[in-house]
């Protein structure tokens, strides 16, 4: 015990002397400067809950030592300041973290899908490179509903956009815009060019999901939140090793997919009416046939499909249960046969079927070799194929015509319109009157895309879900130089297509647009 207390009391000593020993080296101390977020006036909430696309306006008090910066040129040589939005709850989406802004004052709408999101303020001091921060817990609520969507390309990729204002969608108290749906509610746009945008069905037990195609994609879409529910390789019963779309539509109960030169379908009616058990099946095709970007949305339901083969110019029906297309028979030559037309597709719509929407017929500008251009009316409802036929006429004296880029038909009225360069001609088809100009875009717009209000479903427009078919028309512009999108809505008359220039409302923000349809809710 001696010895052990022996060593003890000089190593306590030599212990006290170090820490009086008094540290006389020359250093050097930095302090640093002082950031302070003040969020303590204007009404800032520690937690927001908003509707999404409405706007969250955030304006903290910052201090720089003391001093209130604001945004003028001097906020440059002090700080920077970064808003940003990231997801905070669980999903099977990741959600890339996005910069809302770069001033004192945040002013953006929410575009994220519904879930608890965290906006942040960044400050750094640009002098020592440190950073303060705040953060704002952020409800995103979804409100998306009925609409009007419009199909475009941004940057070489595809996205939608959705109007929501009383001219579609009864008793609507807030009108609404949704800009990049696609990407904000799935991270990205779908790749590659457009090509469609459908809402197939009123049948809820397939979930309601919309179809959207690009030449590099396909995917069902959650019609209430936009997120992917079904991706590519989970509409395809054998997943395509190419991904080369060029159209998908439906006639009710049956969809299809034209995809690498084939037809791809689903038949509902026969199978489930499920999505989820029920894929597109395998390709039906015959060698040597190159397919149209066509497939009409009205014809007998007793068939599995219709094609026009460019290479051969005829129209193919599929027969229930074949697994190839086959000609039509009995054809008459005039005023056209559907089995050896001599003719090249332009573009298609359905419309004025002798006054019965259910029973519209299609109608289709087609060429020939000599740049003739020709308006074709069919009637594939009937079971007669020598009288599904039903006229052809000559609109080469047309204006534009050589550039008609969409075609709109009306289905109560005897007229269709179509948009060309940066105009939008009005022709009545029931008089072969030469087409006359109906609107004009504003200078250093072009028209790229024409649509009525009408919907493939009869039940919507007799039940008044949709409230005002064949009574709104759209007109899409595109300004090259601003690289700006816009959708002009007009009142346009269902009988003779006067319109009226006063009820005009515009929408702006998209890409380059090529096709607009109707979305439900119900």
């Amino acid at each position: 015990m001696k010895l052990i207390i022996k060593h003890i009391i000089p190593i306590c000593l030599l212990f006290l002397i170090i820490g009086c020993y008094k540290d006389k080296g020359n250093y050097d101390y930095t302090i640093l400067d002082q950031i302070r977020i003040d969020t303590s006036q204007s009404n800032i909430l520690a937690e927001y809950a908003i509707d999404r696309t409405d706007t969250l306006h955030i304006v903290p008090k910052i201090y720089y030592n003391g001093t209130l910066l604001d945004n003028s040129s001097t906020l440059a040589d002090k700080v920077s300041l970064t808003w940003s939005i990231y997801q905070n709850f669980a999903s099977t989406n990741i959600y890339t973290v996005d910069t809302l802004g770069h001033t004192i004052g945040l002013k953006a709408a929410m575009l994220k899908p519904a879930g608890n999101w965290v906006v942040k303020l960044t400050v750094r001091d640009l002098k020592n490179q440190t950073e303060t921060y705040q953060k704002f817990a952020v409800t995103i609520n979804e409100t998306i509903s009925d609409g009007w969507m419009v199909l475009y390309e941004r940057e070489g990729n595809s996205d939608v956009g959705l109007i929501v204002d009383s001219r579609v969608k009864n008793n609507i108290v807030k009108e609404r815009l949704f800009i990049d749906l696609i990407k904000n509610s799935n991270g990205s746009p779908l790749l590659g060019s457009p090509v469609t945008i459908l809402h197939p069905t009123s049948n809820l037990t397939r979930g309601g999901d919309l179809i959207v195609a690009s030449k590099h994609d396909l995917v069902g879409i959650n019609k209430s939140n936009f997120e992917i529910s079904y991706p590519f390789n989970k509409l395809f019963w054998t997943i395509p090793k190419n991904r080369n779309l060029i159209g998908y539509t439906t006639n009710g109960s049956k969809e299809f997919a034209l995809h690498d030169n084939s037809l791809h379908n689903i038949n509902f009616a026969v199978t489930t009416s499920n999505r989820n058990n029920t894929t597109l099946s395998p390709a039906i095709g015959n060698a040597g046939i190159q397919l149209a970007p066509w497939q009409p949305k009205k014809y007998l339901a007793a068939l599995d499909g219709l094609v026009f083969d460019s290479a051969a110019k005829r129209f193919l029906k599929l027969t229930s249960g074949a697994i190839s297309f086959t000609t039509f028979s009995n054809q008459p030559s005039t005023p056209y046969s559907l089995d050896n037309i001599d003719l090249d597709y332009v573009m298609a719509d359905w419309g004025y079927g002798n006054g019965t929407p259910a029973l519209a017929h299609e109608y289709l500008v087609m060429k020939n070799n000599n740049q003739n251009y020709y308006l074709l009316r069919a009637n594939f409802n009937s079971a007669v194929d020598n009288t599904i036929p039903v006229s052809k006429l000559d609109i080469s004296h047309n204006p534009d015509i050589q550039n008609i880029n969409s075609l709109a038909v009306a289905y109560v009225g005897q007229y269709l319109l179509y948009g060309a360069r940066d105009k939008v001609y009005r022709q009545y088809f029931s008089t072969n009157q030469v087409a006359e100009p109906l609107w004009t875009a504003p200078t250093g717009e072009v028209v790229t895309s024409v649509a009525l209000q009408k919907f493939f479903f009869p039940s919507f427009h007799l039940a008044n879900i949709l409230p005002n078919g064949n009574q709104v028309v759209y007109f899409a512009t595109w300004n090259e130089s601003t690289k700006n999108g816009k959708v002009y809505s007009y009142k346009i008359d269902q009988i003779n297509g006067n319109l009226d220039l006063s009820s005009q409302k515009v929408y702006e923000g998209f890409g380059r647009i090529k096709e607009m349809s109707y979305k439900w809710n119900i």
